[in-house]
């Protein structure tokens, strides 16, 4: 069983072409999960009462096709059922005049933030009334390796403001996608993100500054991978970008 919602596209969602951004996409899908966690528990505030958060590891979103201002979409979400161990794996569809627009298959960690080390609490520990189905088959796994090939080189640097942290006071997820999209050539105006998978390794504070790198495959021209890291050397995320060509 899925759980599933409605929303409507936001006018300030779209890029110059008019289309949704990669983070917002990813956006109405974690809001989608939030919302089966609200109705049927326990919910995110819940958790943090219990002294329990989920941590998003990896994440990997295919975008089938594109979003406009005003589209009414049904979004669903669900935990799947491939669950094993510590990764609690979610998946997240949204669809647009019954065809479906972009999926995602994620992999969490929950955490106990009560105890000083943070253990990973395993799926046989946890007692949870969330809609669940079957594990969406992507064409892509979430997972990646930024090749070795390809030499990382630095692009940018990014302050965490005050507009992209959450209640944990970090970057949150869902600005990451946008972030790194930043430095794609021809974004928002010649080519779209198709697809994109992000790793998270390390959490970046609210007014640090992260250096942004990003790495070029000379033999394949629709993708690139990125590596933000934090002011003490830490890798804080990576992300592969793959896209394709806006047909106007």
């Amino acid at each position: 069983m899925k759980y599933t919602t409605e929303f409507e596209i936001s006018s300030h969602d779209t890029d110059p072409t008019g289309e949704v951004r990669p983070s917002v996409v990813l956006r109405y899908m974690q809001e989608t999960a939030n919302h089966s966690m609200r109705d049927e528990g326990p919910s995110y505030n819940d958790l943090i009462k219990l002294g329990y958060s989920f941590v998003l590891s990896r994440i990997r979103v295919c975008i089938y096709k594109p979003l406009h201002q005003y589209d009414k979409i049904v979004a669903q979400s669900w935990a799947s059922s491939d669950s094993r161990g510590v990764s609690h794996n979610r998946c997240y569809r949204l669809m647009l005049d019954g065809e479906i627009a972009a999926e995602a298959a994620s992999v969490w960690a929950l955490v106990d933030i009560n105890g000083g080390g943070r253990r990973l609490m395993r799926i046989s520990e946890t007692n949870f009334n969330y809609s669940t189905d079957e594990p969406i088959a992507l064409a892509r796994s979430e997972r990646f390796r930024i090749p070795s090939d390809a030499p990382l080189v630095e692009v940018g640097a990014h302050t965490v403001s005050y507009g992209e942290v959450d209640i944990n006071r970090h970057l949150n997820n869902t600005n990451y996608p946008d972030m790194f999209a930043s430095y794609i050539p021809g974004i928002g105006e010649t080519v779209r993100v198709s697809t994109f998978a992000l790793n998270f390794l390390s959490e970046a504070p609210w007014r640090e500054c992260i250096t942004i790198c990003k790495a070029q495959p000379a033999d394949i021209k629709d993708t690139c991978y990125f590596r933000s890291v934090r002011e003490d050397g830490t890798v804080n995320a990576e992300a592969e970008f793959v896209t394709e060509s806006i047909t106007l």
